[in-house]
């Protein structure tokens, strides 16, 4: 009898705490674009971010497994996708322990990879 109450417990936890987490939704974060005087281009706009976030000793330069961010050509593979994915959406880069970036560099990357990640 003592499994009894104990079932009816953990049976009682699930079925009022398992269905609080079914609604919690993280709102997508809003970059607006329409804002910005130009269109970013990788070019004058973006390889600066990815220069001092990414493409350093240590971490998406040439030889690097994950990717070679230190030219257009290097980061092609990754965009729009995966680089939206992981900066924008996850927020997973730069990992911790580096630098974030700022509100402003966010939008920037956001437009330019809604604008198609032009090079120039």
């Amino acid at each position: 009898m003592k499994n009894s109450g104990t079932i009816l417990t953990l049976f009682t936890l699930i079925l009022f705490l398992g269905p609080s987490c079914v609604n919690d939704t993280v709102p997508e974060p809003v970059y607006p674009c329409d804002d910005l005087a130009a269109t970013p281009n990788y070019d004058n706009d973006i390889k600066s971010i990815i220069d001092t976030n990414c493409a350093f000793s240590g971490c998406h330069i040439s030889g690097f497994n994950a990717g070679d961010f230190s030219n257009y050509q290097g980061m092609e593979s990754y965009l729009p996708i995966r680089i939206s994915e992981e900066v924008l959406g996850e927020k997973t880069m730069p990992p911790n322990g580096f630098t974030e970036l700022t509100q402003e560099e966010l939008i920037l990357i956001s437009c330019w990879l809604e604008a198609g990640h032009p090079e120039n």
